[in-house]
């Protein structure tokens, strides 16, 4: 038996139990649940993702990470285009060469061609920079897909890192739209709420009564919610440019389509192949790291400086606890 406040487990079992009350008394909005139907097409899915691991070391991080995209056509495979593992090394200061905002900076104006306004966030600029290499595949597909194609991007499409670069933004989607090609961006989850409850545990509830039987997709404050098919009650956020003429219920109709696959039941295949193909696995990533090392070994960087950089003393406490 372990030393617990039974009392604070207790508490947040009631407050969990006032959430779901609260969920059923919100589900009896009336909801403007639109359904639709799935539809087979010959159009291309592009889905495109990205991946990073990380090791932190003190005032340091060392990051690998890579970004893809798969094609998809008659619900098949046409073409895979992984990149290989990248590996960066960045200090928590605005240093030349080595700084994260320096960096972060590189990597923002090779792909958008422009300087980042505002400053990004130590903890967070791997993941920003990891964004940026999904962003790259984005620019290059609208490059080369055709009318009536279909770009999905893992995460909110219209906010986060591009959304601060307002012209690139601006002129990818002029192009998509000018080309017919959709962008999507698909969130598996969501901090939107109704007085506190998350939006997803509404519309589940509300769907049950409301819309049971169909495929549904909803507007909720010039947002949009959608589930694909009736076997999974799996409820997305999706974020959508379209070019004119298409509506959402004929964009969401082609993506359903490819949502009956056993290994991701009710979501994408595409979307769950790309993810696990840019995946970078612990052992990947501890492979990179020992290459680093390495090299650094080679570049007469001592060991002892070395481990200085990337031994933190919590976790040798943590070994210690662990130990005992």
């Amino acid at each position: 038996m372990y030393p617990i406040d039974l009392s604070s487990i207790a508490s947040s079992a009631s407050d969990i139990k006032n959430l779901a009350k609260e969920s059923e008394i919100s589900s009896q909005t009336n909801f403007h649940f639109e359904s639709f139907v799935n539809d087979n097409h010959n159009y291309v899915i592009a889905a495109v993702d990205g991946s990073n691991h990380n090791i932190k070391g003190n005032n340091c991080v060392f990051s690998t990470m890579r970004a893809g995209y798969l094609l998809y056509q008659y619900g098949k495979e046409i073409k895979s285009s992984i990149d290989p593992i990248k590996a960066e090394f960045m200090v928590n200061d605005d240093v030349k060469d080595i700084g994260f905002q320096y960096k972060h900076e590189y990597y923002f104006h090779s792909i958008t061609g422009e300087i980042p306004s505002g400053q990004v966030e130590y903890d967070k600029v791997v993941e920003r920079i990891r964004t940026l290499l999904e962003w790259d595949k984005v620019k290059y597909l609208i490059q080369t897909l055709h009318k009536g194609d279909i770009i999905i991007f893992d995460g909110s499409l219209i906010s986060g890192e591009i959304s601060t670069s307002h012209e690139f933004f601006s002129q990818l989607t002029d192009i998509a739209k000018s080309k017919g090609i959709s962008l999507v961006g698909l969130s598996k989850d969501t901090s939107l709420s109704m007085g506190g409850i998350p939006i997803p545990l509404v519309l589940q509830k509300a769907s049950r009564t409301q819309c049971p039987e169909q495929n549904w997709f909803v507007s909720i404050e010039d947002t949009h919610f959608v589930r694909f098919i009736t076997q999974k009650e799996h409820i997305f956020r999706v974020d959508a440019v379209l070019p004119p003429g298409l509506e959402m219920k004929t964009l969401l109709s082609r993506i359903g389509a490819y949502c009956y696959d056993s290994i991701s039941l009710g979501y994408p295949y595409p979307m769950q192949l790309i993810h696990n193909s840019v995946l970078i696995k612990e052992n990947q990533r501890n492979y990179c790291f020992n290459l680093f090392k390495q090299q650094c070994r080679e570049n007469q960087v001592s060991e002892s400086t070395f481990n200085q950089l990337f031994s933190i003393y919590h976790q040798q406490l943590d070994k210690i606890a662990k130990g005992r």
